[in-house]
């Protein structure tokens, strides 16, 4: 956790207790949650839960797949971070052992290679991590076609928004890449061992060539079309499907000239402050789903109302207690026609100085704001 001092910060983690059997999950989803509270007071902190016990989210879940996996039990409920001091907390953030950075696009590089990688196991890494890290589902909209806003306020990806993804992600790893022209799908090719390599992060591709060690390009699958249909596609986890992998090998047929690549649509950050008095709050608590917009004609409840979607997406929260007595709150505020008094009708407070007054309080969030009406 990061912040610009003399700011005071407090994290409070919910989790089920442990140690318990396997045999009593159900009822150990059901006990009363604990809580543990940190004071941070410095621009570094490190802190230890220990759950016990030898379940964890990871172990209760399906496998991660082309779809969004099922979680039978959540360890944490949420984390809150709230801002208790004078100051304003400057881009506090936590990060978990083991867990990638995912603020910029190198961290997330950062996170899955090392140093010594080849091209390209460092293209092969990158692909993998990405697989694992999405599932296949849309708002038919461009904020996922963002690194940032897929990895830390989505999840969810199709084809067009993965091969700008997988592209931006080779990008930081110092590969080159290129875009591919299939019909009616859209892919992205990294350059390693002087060669063209298609790796497929939507459906789970990698066709091999006759040697079975070379990944092939997309212009060689276009040549010999029974590189993709002996490739197993969605995945591992998706049953045989010899109609499913004609399709995929009839998507590729483009022979003419191959040049370009994906555009990058990286811009956001994960920036945000927290003023006085200022709280976020991480959830997962399965009780605590946002379901997103509805589609309207034929497009109704295909995307958004299907599991695959909301299995995977949680609300926050972002709140504010602005203490209008206080000179350092007023500083984040616009007022227009109130002063501040020390003494008056209700003590020390904000009055209104002429005939009326009013009092504008910013929002902004890392994060996209949900809840109110469409459009609005």
């Amino acid at each position: 956790m990061r912040t610009i001092l003399p700011a005071v910060a407090v994290f409070a983690s919910v989790f089920l207790p442990s140690p318990f059997k396997a045999g009593d999950l159900r009822s150990a989803c059901s006990d009363a949650p604990k809580h543990h509270t940190e004071v941070v007071t410095s621009g570094k902190h490190t802190y230890t839960v220990t759950m016990g016990g030898a379940i964890d989210g990871e172990m209760t879940r399906d496998p991660v797949g082309y779809w969004a996996y099922d979680q039978y039990w959540e360890p944490n409920l949420y984390v809150r971070i709230e801002n208790i001091g004078d100051e304003t907390a400057v881009n506090p953030w936590l990060l978990r052992k083991g867990r990638p950075d995912t603020r910029t696009v190198q961290g997330i590089v950062s996170h899955v290679l090392e140093p010594s990688m080849s091209e390209a196991e460092r293209a092969r890494r990158l692909w993998e991590f990405e697989i694992k890290n999405r599932f296949h589902a849309t708002t038919e909209d461009h904020e996922v076609d963002d690194v940032i806003k897929r990895f830390n306020c989505y999840g969810y990806t199709l084809c067009g928004n993965e091969s700008k993804i997988m592209s931006d992600l080779w990008r930081g790893a110092g590969l080159k890449t290129r875009r591919g022209f299939p019909n009616g799908h859209s892919t992205a090719e990294v350059y390693y061992d002087g060669a063209w390599h298609l790796l497929d992060s939507d459906e789970s591709i990698a066709c091999l060539l006759r040697d079975n060690k070379t990944i092939a390009s997309e212009e060689q699958i276009v040549r010999d079309h029974d590189l993709m249909k002996r490739t197993h596609s969605y995945g591992p986890l998706h049953d045989d499907n010899p109609l499913g992998d004609e399709t995929s090998a009839a998507l590729h047929y483009y022979e003419g000239e191959r040049s370009g690549e994906q555009p990058s649509f990286t811009r956001h950050t994960m920036n945000f402050s927290l003023r006085p008095g200022e709280a976020l709050t991480w959830a997962w608590n399965p009780g605590n789903r946002f379901h997103g917009k509805e589609f309207e004609g034929k497009l109704a409840n295909f995307w958004n109302k299907r599991w695959r979607l909301i299995a995977n997406v949680m609300n926050g929260e972002l709140s504010y207690t602005a203490d209008l007595t206080r000179k350092s709150t007023l500083a984040h505020l616009a007022s227009d026609g109130l002063e501040l008094r020390e003494s008056g009708p209700f003590g020390r407070a904000l009055y209104v100085a002429g005939k009326s007054g009013s009092v504008v309080v910013p929002v902004k969030s890392a994060y996209p704001i949900v809840g109110g009406p469409w459009g609005g």
